[in-house]
């Protein structure tokens, strides 16, 4: 019998592509700076300074891209 599986390539579970503009690469990366950033204020508050300051780290490393 049929497998209800789909097959490698068969393209079922491909999702539409966009293209994005420089103007949407770097609101995605401004969100994740924010989001790492709220998080690492929400950690310190719990008293867990070096998730935070990991969380710090990156937002400044992903903020090199957003322009």
């Amino acid at each position: 019998p049929e497998s209800l599986q789909a097959r490698f390539g068969d393209g079922s579970s491909e999702a539409e592509r966009r293209i994005l503009s420089r103007e949407d690469v770097e609101a995605v990366i401004g969100a994740e700076v924010r989001q790492r950033m709220n998080a690492a204020a929400d950690l310190e508050r719990l008293g867990l300074e070096d998730r935070a300051e990991t969380l710090r780290h990156e937002a400044q490393i992903a903020g090199r891209y957003a322009g």
